[in-house]
């Protein structure tokens, strides 16, 4: 067998190093590839199900921009019971209104916001940003009014409109203030995320604006 040169021993190991090479470049640039069709995809997904488009990045590299033709995202309806005690003082004299009564609140999300999905195809991480829930709408059912007349301080219209409109406002705090309330309407978009994003094998990680991210292992 004939004796390689040194020129033919570098030559041969100079291919060797191309092929490598260029095999992972082709391998690198076929997984961006893959992701940013997942990623083009999933986008479409989100606007058939929840009629949004959030910004998309894959590596930093922006494919899709936010755009949504909705300002707010309902994601979760309850229906609450309050009270509210309605008093007033006059010289003494006292007046006094009670509202009892239901309400139906929507929570869900301020599309104005930043709402945000980033893939990473080193780290097969998905890191989806979102606004915190909160109440966006009130809508009060039937109540009951009672009010008692003070003996100088009688209760008027006004008192009772008053009073109807601290009932209002309190119902909103208190659902905006009702952390039960609050999660399940984060769990809500979460697990439509995870239905959409999940089982592409990538690990979530949710981050809402202000709050440390949170992992999510892959589905199945």
């Amino acid at each position: 067998m004939p004796k390689r040169s040194p020129i033919e021993y570098a030559a041969a190991i100079a291919l060797v190093i191309l092929a490598i090479t260029g095999a992972g470049w082709f391998f690198f640039h076929s997984t961006v590839r893959e992701t940013r069709s997942i990623a083009a995809a999933a986008t479409e997904a989100i606007f058939r199900q929840l009629n949004i488009r959030p910004l998309v990045t894959v590596d930093r590299t922006v494919i899709c921009q936010e755009h949504t033709p909705v300002l707010e995202l309902v994601t979760h309806r309850q229906h609450l019971h309050h009270v509210k005690h309605w008093k007033h003082s006059f010289l003494g004299s006292k007046k006094e209104i009670v509202l009892e009564g239901g309400f139906s609140v929507s929570t869900g999300f301020d599309l104005k916001e930043r709402f945000s999905v980033s893939y990473d195809t080193r780290t097969g991480k998905i890191h989806v940003v979102h606004p915190a829930p909160k109440v966006l709408a009130v809508e009060i059912g039937q109540i009951s009014i009672s009010d008692e007349h003070g003996w100088l301080n009688r209760v008027s219209d006004e008192d009772r409109s008053a009073a109807l409109n601290a009932f209002t406002a309190e119902t909103r705090q208190a659902a905006q203030a009702d952390g039960a309330l609050m999660e399940k309407t984060r769990e809500d978009l979460r697990a439509q995320i995870r239905q959409l994003f999940g089982r592409e094998g990538f690990t979530l990680e949710f981050q809402e604006l202000g709050a440390e991210p949170i992992h999510i292992p892959s589905l199945p």
